[in-house]
């Protein structure tokens, strides 16, 4: 059981948030909302946390498979009061190489920021990482060509540019991020400077400035477009762009959306590709589909114009609804790989747990 906690916590999460506990039953597995980790400004109706629900369930299934189990993944139970998500566990045949290769890539998959090194994705592969997301009802549009690349480019650096300019957005993102060594280690959730390719030196420099009292005043001297300007260059380099969507919005649906886009970034590990999602870029549109009433008159016009933008860019048809959008081609690996935190686990009552394996407490923390 530990192992399949295991790779439920390396689940995948907008600002690696990690919305997620476990309860362990007598012959299942629960994955649960835990609504002390939220992004309320930039997910307020919780669709993000959603699918990160559904991408922890994705890995338990691979890591079930993995080690000889037969999962049956319940539809998900969602109320006011959060999330659950069944797994019931059986015995299974052994596992093939392909379900042994799928469970390796869970625990062997990264975010990868670096630049991509110029090699198209070849059909087969863009094949395959469809034909991985059908069973979810996901459609995938990817955008690949140079002039496609630099239209996605410039909505890159305008919502980078809307973030920096929405105080609700900016001190969200402050509560995540993790300037030092020490407090990541410690929190084991959030933003790694390091993992976004940012020193010591530019970590603290971020911690003193990346407040929205102190941005707002940077931004009337050009802060926002300049760094909107600077992602705009960076996502130009970009091999190739992918926008998922769906078409079911509602929790549910979102939390089997995340179960497809989990498989998705491990068929993707499978065939080294470098996966690197950018919130941002469906965050605009999130807003301003769910909390408009949270923006300026100014902003809600330029989000407005994103949202067309967006759309036109990607080919979305108007029931689509954005899931994640990423970039991805190949790249070397990263220096540095994010981490995640103890997962918190509680026992369902019936569970018939050994008293050499249960914990004096009803809450555990089993590290990963």
């Amino acid at each position: 059981m530990k192992e399949l906690i295991r790779c439920g916590g390396l689940g995948t999460s907008a600002h690696n948030h990690q919305p997620w506990k476990f309860i362990v039953g007598e012959d299942y597995l629960e994955v649960a909302l835990a609504s002390e980790h939220l992004l309320p400004q930039m997910d307020p109706s919780g669709h993000q946390a959603y699918m990160a629900l559904g991408t922890a369930v994705e890995n338990i299934r691979a890591a079930a498979r993995g080690i000889g189990l037969m999962p049956e993944v319940e539809p998900p139970a969602v109320s006011e009061d959060g999330a659950v998500i069944r797994i019931r566990l059986h015995p299974g045949p052994a596992p093939t190489d392909q379900e042994k290769s799928l469970h390796q890539a869970v625990t062997e998959r990264f975010t990868n920021r670096n630049p991509h090194d110029g090699r198209p994705v070849e059909p087969e592969v863009w094949g395959d990482l469809e034909e991985a997301l059908r069973p979810f009802g996901i459609k995938m549009h990817v955008v690949s060509s140079a002039n496609g690349v630099r239209r996605v480019s410039r909505l890159i650096g305008s919502a980078e540019r809307f973030g920096l300019e929405h105080a609700g957005t900016v001190d969200e993102t402050y509560d995540w991020l993790r300037f030092s060594d020490q407090s990541y280690a410690e929190k084991g959730d959030g933003l790694w400077m390091r993992t976004m390719g940012f020193g010591p030196a530019v970590a603290l420099a971020a911690k003193f400035v990346f407040k929205w009292n102190r941005i707002r005043l940077l931004n009337l001297a050009g802060f926002s477009r300049v760094y909107g300007l600077r992602s705009r260059r960076t996502a130009s380099k970009s091999a190739s762009w992918v926008l998922l969507t769906v078409e079911d919005s509602s929790p549910a649906g979102f939390i089997v959306a995340g179960e497809g886009y989990q498989r998705f970034l491990l068929r993707a590990h499978e065939h080294n590709l470098a996966i690197h999602p950018m919130t941002y870029l469906v965050m605009v549109c999130i807003m301003l589909a769910e909390r408009p009433d949270c923006m300026t008159k100014s902003q809600r016009r330029r989000a407005e114009a994103f949202d067309r933008e967006m759309r036109a860019g990607f080919g979305m048809e108007d029931r689509e609804y954005p899931l994640i959008a990423m970039r991805i081609g190949y790249a070397p690996p990263p220096v540095f790989l994010a981490r995640r935190r103890k997962p918190v686990v509680e026992y369902a009552p019936a569970a018939s747990v050994s008293p050499e394996d249960r914990p004096t407490a009803v809450l555990e923390e089993v590290g990963v």
